[in-house]
């Protein structure tokens, strides 16, 4: 099982060192943004806490959700904050962290957080894509890290990109074997039905 780190981390692209917040800084439910990192009392819109599958933001205590809960559904699939709901209800906000860096759903290990068109500029939307591997290697757009606020309100380490993960910051776990149970019903159109389990 891949886990996130304890306490309160950014979510940073390796593509653009860009990190998530709602958009704005709104404290309603809203789409998600990469933005530039701010630190301190600046800083607690950019802040997620894992709890229990749940990516919690510091600044509006909302959910990291998919909208309309269907990752089947054609044009693009925006991430953004929501309400935490619960039971079977909250299949499209619970989250996996994958070796690599990707952030998966639950309902499917095979869709990830994404930078729309691959942007490094600011205020560009956050999306829930399929897994993309190219030359064996899946790119840097669909791949983040997790960057942990120390008690003094700045990263446990700052800059360091000559290799993808920031020294200090929390490392991507390493799958021996593929540690994700696949759909409980490979036939099942159905989202949020497979791996409901994952989460108790």
């Amino acid at each position: 099982m891949a886990e996130f780190p304890t306490g309160w981390f950014y979510i940073k692209s390796i593509l653009s060192k860009k990190v998530i917040q709602p958009l704005s800084g709104s404290f309603e439910p809203t789409r998600l943004v990469v933005v530039d990192q701010k630190f301190g009392d600046e800083a607690v819109a950019q802040l997620w806490k894992h709890e229990n599958g749940y990516l919690v933001n510091k600044s509006t205590s909302l959910c990291l959700d998919y909208e309309h809960g269907n990752y089947k559904r054609l044009g693009d699939i925006h991430i953004c904050q929501w309400h935490r709901k619960v039971g079977k209800d909250a299949h499209n906000q619970k989250w996996l962290y994958r070796t690599h860096n990707l952030i998966a759903c639950n309902d499917d290990i095979n869709r990830v957080l994404d930078i729309k068109g691959a942007s490094t500029l600011p205020g560009v939307e956050v999306l829930l894509k399929k897994l993309e591997t190219k030359q064996g290697v899946h790119p840097p757009n669909q791949r983040w890290l997790l960057e942990v606020q120390t008690n003094q309100g700045i990263p446990e380490s700052l800059v360091t990109y000559d290799t993808d993960q920031i020294t200090g910051s929390f490392a991507a776990p390493v799958e021996h074997v593929n540690p994700w149970a696949t759909l409980d019903d490979p036939g099942e159109e159905e989202p949020g039905q497979g791996q409901s389990h994952y989460y108790a």
